[in-house]
């Protein structure tokens, strides 16, 4: 049974569609530290640029677990990059070529709109994480 299907995006919204993560440590010390830490960070880099060109750092909330939202869009404009060079969507992401299809000469997909994907396994022989 389907039960929802999207419907090819309209050109126009090229600017705004992004993929995204969201990242929880499920409540462990590490990752909650991790948070404080970027939370220092932020203020400390926030006092080293002009008033209001920074945004302040924010986390959300998984269940009631604190997590980090991170995300990049698929598209660039060429406002924003008028000489950066177009790279071709990897097929995991865009198997039809919907996406690449969108391209066109205000906005492309480039290297800053790339996301790699990596897996863990773990050795039998030693049993690490690699």
């Amino acid at each position: 049974m389907i039960l929802n299907i999207e419907p090819r995006p309209e050109k126009k919204t090229q600017p705004f569609i992004r993929q995204s993560v969201k990242i929880t440590g499920l409540g462990t010390p590490g990752f909650e530290s991790s948070i404080e830490n970027i939370r220092r960070l932020s203020q400390i880099i926030s006092r080293q640029v002009p008033e209001g060109t920074m945004d302040q750092f924010t986390h959300s909330f998984f269940l009631e677990h604190s997590a980090l939202d991170v995300g990049t869009r698929y598209f660039t404009s060429r406002k924003d990059d008028p000489m950066g060079p177009a790279v071709p969507f990897d097929l995991t992401i865009d198997p039809k070529g919907i996406l690449a299809s969108m391209s066109d000469d205000k906005h492309f997909h480039g290297i800053d709109n790339m996301v790699k994907y990596y897996t863990a396994t773990e050795d039998s022989t030693d049993d690490m994480i690699r």
